[in-house]
C-alpha cells in the first residue's frame, strides 16, 4: 500500500542558501523514508540550472521548481502551483516560507486538504500592519501551526 500524498510548498529549497529551504527538504526527506508520497513545489531561482538538475534528482521526492526567468513572482507561482496539485489529490498540504504560507491558505480556502503551517519567524515578524494581518489569517486557516524553534 502506497503512503499518504503529501505536498510541500516551500518558498525556497536547496541547492541555495536558507534555513527555509534546509528545512523543508530535510522534512521532505524524512516522511519520504516514513513512506509519504512526497512532492514538493518550491522557487530555486537563486541557483543554476545544473545545480537545480543536479540536486533534485535521486532523492525519492518529486520536485517541481520555478524555472529561471519565469515572469511571475514567487507567490503567484506557488499558488498557481498548489492550485494545479489539488486536482493530483494531496491529502495534506505543508507550507513553509511567507509565499507558500499564503499559497497554502488559498488552496485551503478554496477547500484544499488539510493545512500545516511552518513559521520560521520573519513571517511574523516583518512587515506592517496590512502584511501581519493576511499572515495571521494564513495561519488561522492551518489546522496545525508548527513554530520553527528551539
Amino acid at each position: 500500500m502506497r503512503g499518504k500524498r503529501l505536498l510541500i510548498l516551500a518558498s525556497e529549497f536547496p541547492p541555495g542558501p536558507g534555513g527555509i529551504g534546509v528545512h523543508a527538504y530535510e522534512l521532505a526527506k524524512r516522511l519520504a523514508a516514513l513512506g509519504w508520497q512526497v512532492r514538493v513545489r518550491t522557487c530555486q531561482d537563486y541557483a543554476s540550472r545544473e545545480e537545480i538538475e543536479a540536486f533534485n534528482r535521486g532523492h525519492g521526492i518529486e520536485i517541481t521548481s520555478l524555472r529561471l526567468g519565469a515572469r511571475m513572482t514567487r507567490l503567484a507561482y506557488l499558488t498557481a502551483g498548489a492550485v494545479r496539485e489539488r486536482r493530483r489529490g494531496a491529502e495534506v498540504v505543508v507550507a513553509s516560507g511567507r509565499n507558500a504560507l499564503l499559497a497554502g491558505a488559498l488552496l485551503k480556502k478554496m477547500g484544499g486538504p488539510k493545512m500545516a503551517a511552518v513559521a520560521h519567524g520573519t513571517e511574523l515578524l516583518e512587515g506592517g500592519r496590512v502584511h501581519k494581518g493576511v499572515i495571521g489569517r494564513a495561519l488561522r486557516l492551518a489546522d496545525v501551526v508548527i513554530g520553527v524553534s528551539r
